[in-house]
């Protein structure tokens, strides 16, 4: 996420300009986790915490933002139990998104003008093998999105929310240590893109005030697919996807199987290794 945010900053301001204000970001960020580490001690004190502490029982450290595996192997804890690295997702991808918003918002309605950016992810509008916990906590920030512009759009005030696909950055790297093969597969069927070009186009997005920000034919198919009641910027935007629902639908569909097909082989390949292991 850094590495997009370095980027986004450059694309908006210009290179010096962008790494003064990615400090000024940084040192945002450390207050924002100085507010969540407060949130979980409350928490743990009002015993309201989904594990009834405040705190993981992991001892390694999180890094990034994003993880893939399957639910039923992401823990060792007992079926009722919560798993920690759901919360922490949660914690990083959506509490990280609303703990600033709420610390700016007021100013921005005084001054009745603003722009507010989230950046979700293309597994932000579909549910993939592999990301049973990071997904929800992309989908939620489209909650919040929608929500939050109806609140705040009579103060001229927009919301923009981004659905970036795989994105050359460090936690890609980090991500794709633990990835399963099924997701691998998966992943590879959309190609990777670089920093700079995601940036730019969420910038240009948020500057002309578009609440939906895509990057390709794939994030542009998707945005049409799942737009629901999601807000237009424009009647054209919304008379193309009235247009295109039906054929992109039809494109999804033979998407969706061959995700299935994937899913299925691999399925079959470790049930077959599992029984060679027993035979030896």
């Amino acid at each position: 996420m850094r590495g997009l945010s370095r980027a986004a900053s450059i694309a908006h301001i210009g290179n010096k300009a962008g790494d003064v204000l990615l400090q000024i970001l940084e040192q945002e960020l450390d207050t924002v986790y100085n507010c969540i580490q407060v949130y979980r001690f409350c928490t743990s004190t009002l015993d309201l915490h989904p594990q009834g502490g405040g705190r993981t029982t992991s001892k390694q450290p999180f890094i990034g933002a994003g993880r893939s595996c399957a639910l039923h192997e992401s823990t060792k804890n007992p079926p009722r139990a919560f798993p920690a690295h759901v919360w922490k997702l949660m914690e990083v991808n959506y509490l990280g998104s609303v703990y600033p918003t709420r610390a700016v918002i007021t100013t921005m309605k005084e001054r009745r003008m603003g722009r507010i950016m989230f950046v979700s992810s293309q597994a932000g509008q579909i549910g993939l093998f592999g990301y049973t916990a990071y997904s929800p906590s992309k989908f939620a920030l489209r909650g919040l999105a929608e929500s939050l512009q109806m609140e705040i759009k009579p103060y001229n005030i927009y919301v923009t929310v981004a659905y970036p696909p795989d994105t050359d950055t460090p936690g890609l790297a980090e991500e794709n240590k633990t990835k399963p093969l099924e997701t691998k597969l998966i992943s590879e069927t959309s190609g990777v893109c670089q920093p700079d070009q995601v940036a730019k186009i969420i910038v240009r997005d948020a500057v002309q005030g578009n609440f939906n920000s895509s990057v390709g034919p794939d994030g542009y198919m998707l945005s049409a697919l799942t737009c629901g009641m999601s807000p237009v910027t424009s009647i054209t935007e919304g008379l193309q996807q009235i247009v295109t629902m039906g054929l992109f639908r039809t494109i999804a569909l033979f998407y969706l199987g061959s995700f299935d097909s994937i899913v299925r082989r691999c399925m079959i390949q470790r049930e077959q290794l599992k029984a060679a292991d027993k035979r030896e």
